[in-house]
């Protein structure tokens, strides 16, 4: 084997001539990419085998961003509509790196998910995990409330309306405050 086709045979690395890929090709490895992190989003089993999907078109994808000179990787992943967060995770299952950033860097080979690792990704994308946390702030701030004679935070308050507009939820103001 050649070296550059053996640098197109790594996962997600560039060719040795370093020629940008034409539009088409950056078009169909960015459909590539949201379709598979739909299929993931949308699955109900068989989660793994997709997840390791998603990572690979993302790898794809980045080796083509990157050959065409494009380095706004976490906008650009943002703007499709696929979170940094997952990518990188599914990108480290691919390649075979630690998941936990914060972990000591090991040798790490490539595996298929464990439970354990299907777990941490069912707790990092849990709406009833979230809900159980917001009722935590929720009742911090009610008692913050209730400590202050009912005045609250106004850095609090701007935070709750980001949150709200965020989830496509109106809020409209209370007697005595500004509109």
């Amino acid at each position: 084997m050649n070296t550059a086709a053996a640098a197109e045979a790594k996962v997600g690395a560039e060719p040795e001539s370093g020629a940008a890929p034409n539009p088409d090709e950056l078009k169909v490895a960015e459909d590539r990419a949201v379709e598979c992190s739909v299929a993931f989003e949308r699955a109900d089993n068989d989660r793994g085998r997709l997840g390791l999907e998603f990572g690979q078109s993302i790898l794809d994808l980045r080796g083509k961003k990157k050959a065409a000179g494009d380095r706004d990787w976490m906008s650009y992943l943002e703007r499709l509509g696929i979170s940094y967060e997952k990518a990188r995770y599914w990108m480290a299952k691919v390649e075979g790196k630690p998941t936990n950033r914060h972990a000591k860097k090991a040798k790490v080979e490539p595996s298929e998910p464990s439970e354990k690792d299907m777990d941490d990704w069912e707790r990092a994308t849990s709406w009833s995990l979230l809900a159980t946390e917001l009722k935590v702030v929720s009742d911090h701030a009610a008692l913050l409330k209730r400590d202050h004679q009912g005045s609250v935070g106004e850095e609090f308050l701007a935070q709750l309306k980001m949150l709200a507009e965020e989830m496509g939820l109106k809020t409209e103001p209370t007697e005595g405050e500004d509109a």
